[in-house]
């Protein structure tokens, strides 16, 4: 047999050739203590985190340029980006182009267990991760970061791709379409600023 982690892993493979009858798909997992808090937004600056690596498929442009339409309409938040990669000089570049020094904060690789304890020290308020469906369709497959941070109750938005909305179903809301600047800002304001969306 082969394991697939997302329905749309086995349904790619077989695509390309895979047994229907061979493919076994088992959802990768996190471990969790207990029933994760349900938070309340306090901070009048929202913290708003996104971990991975800075490579093209993991979307932040779209999300430094959702923060820059943010702040047009007066919306304050402040971005932390957590990871390293080929395209961080671009992405700084783009964030001080964007005038966004004060808002957007380069982490650098954060060794898991500093990652984890900013959810639990309640660092982070939304956690964002603005995938895309990148030139040869590489795209998200479950990514671990979205369940660790939904395992400790924080909210997540994310987007239509890859094995995504498996994570986060269509349902919730909670997801838009990718390489869409402004969908990804106005989704991040309605959770802001509206507190039963936000709970």
């Amino acid at each position: 047999f082969v394991r697939f982690i997302s329905r749309r892993g086995a349904t790619d493979a077989e695509k390309i050739g895979a047994e229907k009858t061979k493919s076994v798909v088992i959802p990768m997992g996190v471990v969790i203590d207990a029933s994760p808090p349900v938070r309340v937004l306090q901070r009048s600056i929202p913290q708003i985190l996104c971990a991975a690596n800075f490579i093209e498929v993991k979307g932040h442009k779209f999300l430094i340029e959702a923060i820059r339409l943010l702040k047009e309409v007066g919306i304050p938040v402040r971005l932390m980006l957590a990871g390293t990669g080929p395209l961080e000089n671009e992405l700084k570049g783009l964030s001080m182009q964007s005038g966004l020094e004060d808002r957007v904060e380069f982490m650098g690789q954060l060794a898991h267990d500093r990652l984890l304890s900013l959810y639990d020290s309640n660092q982070v308020d939304l956690f964002v991760l603005p995938s895309i469906e990148a030139p040869g369709g590489v795209h998200e497959g479950i990514p671990v970061s979205l369940m660790e941070a939904m395992a400790r109750g924080v909210p997540c938005i994310s987007t239509k791709t890859g094995s995504i909305e498996e994570l986060i179903p269509a349902s919730l809301e909670l997801t838009v379409s990718h390489s869409n600047s402004q969908e990804l800002a106005d989704k991040i304001k309605q959770i802001i600023v509206e507190p039963g969306m936000y709970r």
